[in-house]
C-alpha cells in the first residue's frame, strides 16, 4: 500500500488561506472569533477608529512585529530565522484582508445565516491548525 504524501508547502499555504477565510467568516457575523486572532482584532477595532487605513491584516502583522521585538529584547539575541514568523504574519495579513474583501458583499443577515457562517469559519479555522489535515480534504 502506497503511503499518502502531504507536501509541507501545500499544507503551509492551505493553513494560511483556511485560517484567513475562517477568521473572515467569523468576523463577518460578529459572534466571536478565535482566541488566536483576538488580540490583533482588538488592536484593529481600536486603531481603525483613529486611522481609517488600518486593516485587520495590518493589525495582525504589526502585533507580530511587536512580539518579535519583545522576544528579541528578552532573549538578548536575534536570529535571522525569527524573521520567518514575521514573513508568515505578513502573508497571513494580506490573505486575511483579501478574504475580508471577498466575503464583504455576501449577505448573512438572518440568524440562520450567522450560525452557518460561524460554523463554516469554525471548521476552516480547525482545519487550518491541524498538523495532519487529512479529514479536511
Amino acid at each position: 500500500m502506497k503511503k499518502a504524501r502531504l507536501y509541507t508547502e501545500f499544507a503551509y499555504l492551505f493553513g494560511i488561506a483556511a485560517l484567513a477565510l475562517g477568521t473572515a467568516f467569523m468576523e463577518k457575523v460578529n459572534l466571536g472569533i478565535s482566541m488566536v486572532v483576538a488580540p490583533a482584532y482588538l488592536i484593529y477595532l481600536k486603531l481603525s477608529r483613529i486611522w481609517t487605513f488600518m486593516t485587520f491584516g495590518m493589525a495582525e502583522y504589526i502585533l507580530q512585529l511587536c512580539l518579535l521585538v519583545i522576544m528579541a529584547f528578552f532573549m538578548r539575541k536575534f536570529k535571522v530565522s525569527y524573521l520567518f514568523s514575521f514573513v508568515t504574519a505578513v502573508i497571513y495579513g494580506f490573505t486575511l484582508d483579501s478574504c475580508m474583501k471577498l466575503i464583504a458583499n455576501i449577505d448573512a443577515s438572518s440568524f440562520a445565516g450567522h450560525i452557518a457562517f460561524y460554523i463554516i469559519g469554525l471548521i476552516l479555522c480547525a482545519c487550518s491548525t491541524q498538523r495532519k489535515n487529512y479529514w479536511c480534504f
